[in-house]
């Protein structure tokens, strides 16, 4: 894959040359390019930040740029903010971060675009302030169809005047910044799932090794919050008689909360999750119609089933006060740990019945 990548990167520069310069054997240029992008493969299994770096000081390498700034996508901000930045950097550039709605708006349809200057000084004041051209050329990073980023480039002269081996040319290498991005998330990912799966290991062989129902709600509640690095989180049971959700355990939610917050299957988000017994991920509590304020600073919630033989006996609920706070991984980490905190319960219950009926005999 590398070989092919080099090779139709050499191609492109040979046939932009022309003959007179392939005749003479002027190939310096290709070769620290080649040279660059080999370095920036090498690197890239070690560090995504290194291998892009390299790649697009190789862009300043042969075309007439300013500057490149890599700009990526920040899930808790929700905005595009500065990452990288090659050529003629003036720091308070990186003070300047792109609402995501503008760069979706910009990059539709995920094809570079060439926007101008115009736009910048009346969208984001004081950016203009730092570039040379009045176009600039915005290419955009995908990881699938995700955007994940995007090259803002201030070129010496208008982009307009590319030609299309050129084009072709910045394409290629944004094709291949985009592979080490998705290549590093990839890698983050299945590292950061293996350390969980160990540490969820670790938890589930914590909760199975007490009995005591109260000390147990209290641990499934500290490992929840712990494995979903959420800020707050309860065990939610059904209780039999009334059939009302009612909080047995909680952590970082407000005191007034363990007591009033009282629901019916079919309310709230909890409640929903009872009455469907399917788990619920929502990162933006606020535009979600079934969520009730419990806190006003939670963002972002999990809410996933305990079921015992296709019945829910339970909601186990993780909040954060950030938006976008969670991804489906972290659901299927959550969901694995209430199968497990459901057998744990099942065994602390009956345990507590065997308990009970001694006294009473007693």
């Amino acid at each position: 894959m590398k070989k092919n990548i080099l090779g139709n990167l050499f191609n492109l520069f040979y046939d932009s040359f022309g003959e007179d310069s392939k005749a003479k054997g002027d190939f310096n240029l290709q070769a620290i390019v080649l040279h660059e992008i080999g370095e920036a493969i090498k690197y890239a299994a070690d560090s995504r930040s290194k291998a892009i770096q390299l790649i697009a000081e190789g862009m300043l390498h042969i075309f007439p740029f300013s500057k490149i700034i890599i700009f990526m996508y920040d899930a808790e901000k929700e905005k595009y903010v500065p990452d990288i930045g090659v050529g003629i950097i003036e720091k308070n550039i990186f003070n300047i971060n792109f609402e995501s709605s503008s760069i979706e708006e910009l990059l539709e349809n995920g094809t570079s675009k060439i926007i101008e200057k115009t736009y910048f000084k009346k969208y984001l004041t004081g950016i203009s302030n730092y570039l040379t051209c009045d176009l600039i050329y915005m290419v955009p990073l995908k990881d699938g169809e995700k955007i994940e980023g995007f090259l803002f480039i201030d070129s010496n002269v208008p982009p307009t005047s590319f030609k299309s081996e050129e084009k072709k040319l910045i394409e290629y290498y944004s094709s291949l910044i985009s592979v080490v991005i998705s290549n590093a998330n990839l890698v983050y990912r299945l590292k950061k799932r293996s350390e969980r799966l160990s540490a969820l290991s670790e938890i589930l062989k914590g909760i199975n090794s007490t009995l005591q129902l109260n000390e147990l709600l209290k641990l499934i509640v500290d490992k929840a919050i712990e494995l979903t690095n959420s800020t707050s989180g309860s065990v939610v049971l059904l209780e039999e008689k009334s059939q009302k959700l009612i909080i047995r355990a909680a952590k970082g939610l407000p005191e007034a909360v363990y007591e009033d917050l009282i629901l019916s299957p079919g309310e709230g988000i909890t409640g929903k999750v009872v009455h469907t017994k399917k788990s619920r991920l929502a990162n933006n509590v606020v535009k979600d119609p079934d969520y009730i304020v419990a806190n006003p600073d939670v963002k972002s919630e999990i809410a996933v089933p305990l079921i015992e033989n296709d019945k829910v006996i339970g909601v186990l609920n993780v909040d954060n006060l950030n938006k976008n706070a969670y991804t489906p991984g972290d659901l299927q980490l959550l969901e694995m740990l209430a199968d497990g905190a459901v057998i744990a319960l099942k065994n602390a219950f009956l345990f507590e019945k065997l308990h009970e009926g001694g006294k009473n005999e007693s």
